[in-house]
């Protein structure tokens, strides 16, 4: 298939196109609603890091896809101006948090609860973006929020906390249709449906404008830390709630699905993870103390590797420039795919294997499944340690069993599948 067709079906068929290419720089034209346009591939580790720590906003620029998403989820996601770039780093306010491990102490008891009380029992087919929704919707909310809403343990919510988690269920069911909505259409289709898409988004904004009119900046978890880095305001607290709530959570529940699908395809792997998580606690699963679950954390690095959160990123040149050899003009595209990168034979010896053992030891050049530079995801160390919960108590509770594992699809914001995997689930005994 020509990788300009591969891609007017769905981005993953057309990166799979493109992976065949030997070039560091690999250039295709592809159609648009606007025509025909250029676009450059950094199809090497070398063109990848040039783009990303060099030039960029010096010679590139955001590119629309990520302008995209800055316009409609909030200014926090990418900065805009060379100087925002050079002193936002929304990922360490974040992942180094001073309260995160305080944050796992709470959340490890309340997924192995929560998990206990699902509807399964003997072995049958579950709703698992429905379970696993229920699980990672409730871990942002105490992520995010100061109070850890629907994580105590036999106490009774006042009027207000029951209000507030009914408003932020029904932010959630808003968001969980549109991502699934904008999602499973190829590109070209997306801007066909964007005013439909719109709607359902303003819809979302209303309810977050309601959930946040009731906030002071004290009840956000993260508030007092990015004041103080002198980026705090109400626009910014919206903002940055909306994308964390709209996004993460759905990444984390296709993490865990991809995690599912690995695991029912890997028996022997799937015993050496329960054992290796057998007496694994919550400080086991924080990104400091890796070296406790030394087979859980590769399991999850090699789970990233074949998935990458951030699989395709662009940039904007801004004059004409040549990289590697290829002359690109002011005006085109670049794309740069951790995805691509990771299935590099070159950096990963035989990349579409599953082997969580290449983590064993030091990080292998090119693994980037949260991007690079200062604005890598902002969720690189949380993530992780909340995919690390869960699957603990996955593997400890119940057996999953893939039924059916669709082919991997790309939209955004990210990797997904082209129809709802089905999977089968027991309890243990």
């Amino acid at each position: 298939m020509i990788p300009a067709l591969a891609f007017a079906r769905d981005t993953v068929l057309g990166l799979d196109e493109v992976a065949k290419s030997a070039a560091p720089v690999t250039t295709i034209r592809v159609p648009s609603i606007t025509g025909i346009r250029t676009v450059h591939f950094a199809t090497s580790l070398e063109a990848f890091e040039e783009v990303l720590l060099r030039r960029d906003y010096k010679t590139v620029v955001t590119g629309p896809y990520y302008k995209y998403l800055i316009e409609k989820y909030g200014p926090w996601l990418l900065s805009t101006t060379a100087e925002q770039h050079k002193s936002y780093t929304p990922h360490k306010h974040f992942s180094n948090a001073d309260d995160f491990g305080q944050y796992l102490q709470v959340l490890f008891p309340f997924v192995e609860r929560r998990m206990a009380s699902w509807p399964v029992s003997g072995p049958g087919e579950v709703d698992s973006t429905e379970l696993l929704h229920g699980l990672t919707f409730y871990a942002m909310l105490g992520l995010v929020f100061s109070s850890e809403i629907g994580f105590g343990e036999g106490t009774a919510e006042t009027a207000e906390e029951r209000a507030r988690r009914d408003l932020m269920t029904g932010v959630w069911n808003f968001t969980r249709r549109d991502m699934e909505f904008f999602g499973r259409t190829s590109i070209p289709l997306k801007w066909l449906y964007g005013s439909r898409y719109a709607r359902y988004r303003e819809e979302c904004f209303r309810e977050w404008d309601k959930l946040l009119a009731r906030l002071r900046p004290d009840e956000v978890r993260y508030a007092a830390r990015m004041k103080a880095a002198g980026f705090i305001s109400d626009d910014f607290i919206r903002t940055t709630m909306q994308a964390v709530m709209m996004f993460i959570p759905f990444f984390l529940v296709r993490c865990l699905q991809f995690s599912l699908m690995k695991l029912g395809e890997n028996p022997a792997i799937e015993t050496a993870l329960r054992v290796d998580t057998a007496n694994v606690t919550a400080d086991d699963c924080s990104p400091r103390n890796t070296e406790r679950a030394p087979y859980l954390d590769a399991f999850v690095k090699e789970v990233l590797r074949l998935f990458p959160v951030f699989y395709i990123l662009d940039r904007i040149t801004t004059e004409d420039q040549e990289l590697l050899g290829t002359r690109m003009r002011k005006g085109e595209q670049i794309f740069l795919s951790p995805y691509l990168l990771h299935r590099d034979a070159r950096l990963f010896p035989s990349p579409l294997q599953f082997q969580p053992e290449r983590f064993s030891g030091p990080k292998p050049k090119g693994y980037y499944p949260f991007g690079l530079g200062p604005h890598m995801c902002a969720g690189q160390a949380f993530a992780p340690a909340i995919v690390k919960t869960v699957l603990v108590q996955l593997l400890r509770q119940y057996r999953f069993t893939p039924i059916e594992t669709p082919r991997i699809s790309g939209g955004i914001p990210g990797l997904r599948f082209a129809k709802e995997p089905r999977f089968s689930a027991e309890r243990r005994h």
